[in-house]
């Protein structure tokens, strides 16, 4: 909170400049809120991220397949390949936002026997997902 001293003094600037102090929008954001990060995803925030996991979890499938095909001199190096792909899919930061579910499946979800029930879990299971790569839970495989 500003000091009345001080809002004296920005009364006066403003009252120079032929400003009313009372006309000014002040935003003062979210607490604990990083800049350029929104608060939940919308639908295409989440279909881009549903992209994104796919392509990084291809990323290890493919490695693993070229391990498993790979002849036993080059194997181990094929396997470790295939492991680190595999950590990076799972730290995807985007893996979290891609189990979330939209709007409209929520809808859907809704009047699904059960529904409330789906909602609640990729509620749940996408906390635990930001909570393991928050944690580095993923690098101890």
């Amino acid at each position: 909170m500003t000091a009345p001293s001080n809002l004296d003094a920005m009364r006066a600037e403003a009252l120079e400049l032929g400003l009313d102090l009372d006309e000014f929008l002040e935003h003062y954001g979210v607490v604990g809120m990083k800049w350029g990060q929104r608060k939940q995803g919308n639908a295409y925030d989440i279909r881009r991220a549903r992209q994104s996991v796919k392509k990084t979890d291809k990323a290890y499938k493919d490695a693993k397949e070229v391990a498993k095909r790979t002849h036993r001199g080059n194997r181990a190096a094929a396997k470790v390949l295939a492991q680190e792909k595999k950590i990076e899919a799972l730290k995807n930061p985007d893996r979290v936002l891609a189990a979330r579910l939209t709007r409209g499946e929520k809808v859907i979800a809704a009047f699904l026997p059960g529904g409330f029930m789906a909602i609640a879990a990729t509620s749940l299971h996408s906390r635990r997902i930001e909570q393991k790569q928050d944690t580095d839970q993923y690098d101890k495989s």
